[in-house]
């Protein structure tokens, strides 16, 4: 007769270690979950930066050939920097690349 309520067996929200339960949950405090230390972010978008800037000059240089050599070019960088295919980069700063290609196709292949 009391419909839901801390008898009903239906706890009002599930624990954190529950599938479902926000990310906010899982690992906060602990000193296990996915939150970077500030020192290591820094570093990983340092890194991403060079990378950037180094694919940013490769694709200036290369701007002006013909483009089936351009197109035949720029796939092999998506394949280099695809986040499932590079090996040498973290998939983070592998998929920032990628992503960064991607906002550059139109302009390089055009």
């Amino acid at each position: 007769a009391e419909g839901k309520g801390a008898g009903s067996g239906q706890p009002s929200s599930p624990p954190p270690s529950a599938p479902g339960s926000s990310a906010k949950a899982e690992g906060q405090g602990n000193g296990f979950g996915s939150q970077p230390l500030p020192g290591a972010v820094d570093d990983g978008q340092a890194e991403v930066r060079k990378l950037l800037a180094k694919v940013d000059e490769e694709l200036d240089q290369t701007a002006r050939k013909d483009i089936q050599w351009r197109r035949l070019h720029f796939k092999a960088l998506l394949l280099r920097w695809h986040p499932d295919k590079n090996r040498s980069e973290t998939p983070e700063q592998a998929g920032a690349v990628f992503r960064h290609l991607m906002g550059r196709r139109d302009r390089y292949l055009s």
